[in-house]
């Protein structure tokens, strides 16, 4: 079971981390500054890629620290 946690929480490390920086490249896209610019926020698309990446750190990162905690 506590490999299958680290071997989970590792996979969402590395999709968060890419859906990070899919998220940050959006960002600076010029029709997202545009939009921000306008509307005053960014895209939902956008902001699913960055919130969705800090999601998944999160999860991934918590999978990690209790797969370690937990010897069994």
């Amino acid at each position: 079971m506590v490999n299958v946690l680290r071997v989970a929480g590792l996979i969402l490390l590395v999709f968060g981390i890419t859906f990070l920086f899919w998220g940050f490249d959006l960002s600076q896209s010029f029709s997202n500054r545009f939009m921000r610019e306008m509307a005053g926020e960014y895209p939902e698309q956008t902001k699913k890629y960055i919130f969705g990446g800090i999601a998944m750190l999160v999860v991934g990162i918590g999978c990690l620290v209790y797969s370690f905690k937990r010897r069994d």
